[in-house]
């Protein structure tokens, strides 16, 4: 006999055992004596279906049931267990079968007769859905979706006149809640009912007149009428009485067709309900009608800022700056004085590019409002962001001058000093900042830098420190990134002393606050690679750091050489192979070392030429980098 008949006769017999649901298999064990042994024999059953259930054998579980049911016929949970099981083998029928006999020991069991409408729908049994899902409405009246669910039997089996008895006897009950009479409404207004369909919409609004659904459904079926003037009319008053509703609005810039409609809603209606109209038609591409709103708000000359800027917005977001421009001009000589207002006008300049103008409107700020500090920082930024160093100074120390001595004006005035690595002269300007005032952090922070910058590894310890006691929560990780990577630096520069030790501490620290900063746990784990030390430990954080971010190769290039390190050099050149695939997008300096590396390993797997190639590759980015020389010359250094 070949195996696979063997097998396939061995497989009918095991099933043949299997369903007889007697013995073999499934023997029961011994029962206590003194009781029931039927009942005990169920039990027994039971137990060994909720096994096989836990082992996702559910054939195995059916199996143990119909033993168990046959043993004890008067138990509904073994009926509702068979029916369970069946359900999760996907036959819907025998599901039902057994589920109908749970339900007539128990017809209480409500989840099961939730399910047993799902069974039913599967197999096509519309009648005795209906059914159950009366018995489901009985017992939770105020459930639209089983009023719902049944509405869609009797309509797919053609019982439309049920439906109406089915909703009737709905609203006739007074403790029907809001939602579920508007919502039998809609289905009303859809099934052709809409004379009753709008009697309940208003009904509804005249108890409460901030229920938005009824405002939608009864604009909605004014609109199928025809009634568009009726339907303006609901919708406008709607978005008056739900000023947070966007859908009501929206549905009132649809409806809306000419400028004549709007001649009420000009004639009646505030800035802030016209902005929202004039967005929802802007929205609906509907610019013709949307720029008349906002000229409306415009000729309404409004009293606060932002009823001069919703029209602004607008054109701006429509791209007529030029208008925008004009209301803009309008609106400082309205309210001379408010900041937001000319700091909303540059910074749309400076978006579309036209620095200089923006320039002449901070001018004409600082004329108005002197003693803005807002004004200086981002009047500075502005010119930052051109590199035009000189001139952001002078707007900082001009700043210093009229709004008083800020810390945050003497912080950029020594961040602009820092791009041009003037680092002597960014500290004194930190240092001005922290004398202003101690207790902020950024002083201490940006100085700690600086001094880190230029070797001052104590005084930069110390100011880094102070920082990360100052600074807030949400900003915690930053200051100890720093702390923790000048510690490590300083390290490099200085051995034998224990700054490592302390690094070790502040990144541990670090990543115990911030588990998901992928550049925190590259920089210690690369930290160990480099000394050869914690190499496990250090696999561990470059792996997390590369599921953070798949795509940073230097990431790949820490975790190569960490295996580089434990010397598991197949690993080493798979990551950095991925590493030179994605080197691209780094610095040059960063290439040189990656490229560095794929040698060193390279040369370890005895593939000296490409060893070569990779170090040649290396210099050319480094060209002063004498041990890649010395490894061109004679191989590795020890």
């Amino acid at each position: 006999m070949s195996a696979p008949v063997y097998f396939r006769r061995f497989a009918l017999v095991f099933a043949a055992s299997l369903l007889s649901g007697c013995a073999g298999f499934l023997r029961p064990d011994p029962v206590a004596p003194g009781q029931d042994l039927a009942e005990q024999q169920a039990l027994q059953y039971f137990i060994q279906a909720k096994v096989f259930e836990a082992q996702e054998n559910h054939l195995g579980a059916i199996v143990a049931l119909r033993s168990a049911a046959d043993l004890d016929p008067t138990s509904p949970t073994i009926y509702a267990q068979l029916s369970s099981n069946y359900d999760r083998i996907e036959d819907y029928r025998m599901a039902v079968v057994f589920g109908a006999k749970a339900l007539e020991l128990d017809p209480e069991l409500t989840a099961l007769r939730y399910r047993m409408v799902r069974w039913l729908d599967a197999v096509g049994e519309p009648e005795d859905v209906a059914e159950h899902m009366r018995e489901l409405i009985r017992q939770d009246p105020n459930n639209w979706q089983l009023h719902s669910h049944l509405a869609r039997v009797y309509l797919e089996t053609g019982q439309e006149r049920r439906i109406d008895d089915l909703f009737d006897r709905l609203l006739e009950r007074p403790e029907t809640p809001v939602d579920v009479r508007v919502n039998v409404a809609y289905v009303l207004s859809r099934i052709g009912r809409r004379e009753l369909a709008e009697r309940v919409f208003s009904e509804v609004l005249a108890e409460d007149p901030t229920v938005e659904d009824a405002w939608l459904g009864l604009g909605e079926l004014q609109v199928v009428r025809g009634e568009r003037a009726a339907a303006l009319a609901s919708l406008r008053e709607g978005a008056r009485h739900v000023p947070d509703s966007s859908l009501i609005m929206y549905e009132l810039a649809r409806v809306i067709e000419t400028q004549q409609d709007m001649a009420s809603i000009f004639a009646h209606e505030d800035a802030g309900y016209l902005y929202r109209l004039g967005v929802a038609l802007s929205e609906m591409e509907k610019y013709p009608i949307a720029a008349r709103v906002f000229e409306q708000i415009v000729g309404q000359a409004p009293n606060d800022v932002d009823g001069w800027l919703d029209p602004v917005r607008y054109y701006l977001h429509v791209g007529r700056i030029e208008r925008a421009e004009e209301i803009l001009a309008d609106a400082v000589t309205a309210m001379p004085d408010s900041l937001q207002l000319y700091l909303f006008w540059g910074r749309a300049l400076g978006e579309a590019e036209r620095h200089e103008d923006a320039i002449a409107v901070y001018e004409r700020a600082s004329e108005q409002i002197p003693d803005s500090l807002s004004l200086y920082l981002e009047w500075g930024w502005n010119l930052e962001q051109r590199q035009l160093w000189d001139a952001a100074i002078e707007v900082y120390r001009r700043g210093i001058v009229s709004a008083g001595a800020a810390p945050e004006l003497y912080i950029r005035w020594g961040m602009v000093y820092d791009r041009q690595q003037r680092w002597h002269e960014a500290m004194a300007r930190y240092c001005k900042a922290v004398e202003t005032d101690s207790t902020h952090a950024d002083g201490h922070l940006h100085w700690g830098v600086a001094l880190r910058n230029v070797g001052q590894w104590d005084a930069a310890v110390e100011r880094l420190t102070r920082a990360s006691e100052l600074v807030s929560e949400e900003r915690l990780g930053i200051a100890l990134f720093y702390l923790g990577s000048a510690l490590e630096q300083a390290a490099r520069e200085r051995p034998g002393h224990d700054y490592f030790e302390r690094a070790v501490t502040v990144f541990r620290r670090l990543i115990a606050h911030s588990p998901d900063d992928a550049y925190a746990l590259n920089y210690l784990g690369y930290s160990f690679a480099e000394r050869g030390i914690h190499l496990d430990e250090s696999v561990d954080l470059l792996t997390r750091a590369i599921r953070l971010e798949p795509d940073n190769g230097a990431f790949f290039d820490s975790l190569g050489w960490a295996y580089y390190r434990l010397g598991e050099l197949r690993q080493a050149e798979r990551y950095l192979g991925k590493a030179l695939e994605q080197m691209a997008d780094h610095e040059q300096m960063e290439q040189a070392v990656i490229l560095d590396h794929a040698g060193d390993i390279a040369n370890a797997l005895g593939k000296q030429d490409e060893a070569t190639h990779h170090w040649r590759q290396a210099l050319d980015l480094t060209p002063e980098n004498e041990e890649l020389q010395k490894k061109l010359e004679t191989g590795p250094l020890p």
